[in-house]
């Protein structure tokens, strides 16, 4: 019980300051998509992201995920939507990362590495096929639409409860549009 009350203490300490000295200026920036081998590919970067406290989380051993929501429409029907995941876990022991990439029901990918700067980037791009240029419809005009989120995580000390860790980010999801006419 009283490790339940210790952690809840450090918690709401750590919640405001947090809140008190969180100035992220974290965002998206305008998202790209093109048509390459016959695929509707999309791309996408998450700037400013991982801050000092972030970073330290992570080497912490917690895991961090971040949601990308995306949703490709033509006008106002929705052609595509899905969310993926990138997932980082730090090994202290080892002194690696594992960077979980999960593309909706698709496959993951798994990358370890022990440099930080190649961590950053797996977690923070988005470079996929979103849909087969044979379900475009040419000359039409179409808008890619792409929020970040950072989640939760998980604290054992409070039995599977979880921490907003998205104060670190000032509570912000970061969007990101772009509209293009696309040509197969």
């Amino acid at each position: 019980m009283e490790t339940l009350i210790g952690a809840s203490k450090i918690l709401a300490i750590l919640s405001s300051f947090l809140v008190f000295f969180s100035n992220s200026p974290v965002k998206l920036v305008p998202p790209q998509m093109c048509i390459n081998d016959n695929q509707v590919m999309i791309n996408e970067r998450l700037l400013y992201g991982f801050q000092e406290e972030l970073t330290e989380l992570i080497h912490s051993g917690t895991k961090v995920t971040i949601r990308f929501e995306i949703v490709l429409r033509q006008r106002n029907e929705v052609i595509k939507a899905c969310e993926i995941t990138h997932s980082v876990v730090y090994d202290v022991a080892k002194q690696e990362y594992t960077v979980i990439c999960s593309e909706g029901e698709k496959r993951e990918k798994n990358i370890q590495t022990r440099n930080e700067r190649e961590m950053r980037e797996r977690m923070s791009n988005v470079d996929m096929s979103i849909l087969s240029a044979q379900e475009i419809i040419p000359g039409k005009d179409y808008c890619l639409q792409i929020t970040a989120e950072l989640l939760p995580i998980k604290i054992k000390a409070l039995r599977g409860g979880e921490f907003l860790i998205s104060a670190l980010w000032d509570y912000k999801k970061p969007k990101a549009e772009c509209r293009v006419v696309l040509k197969p």
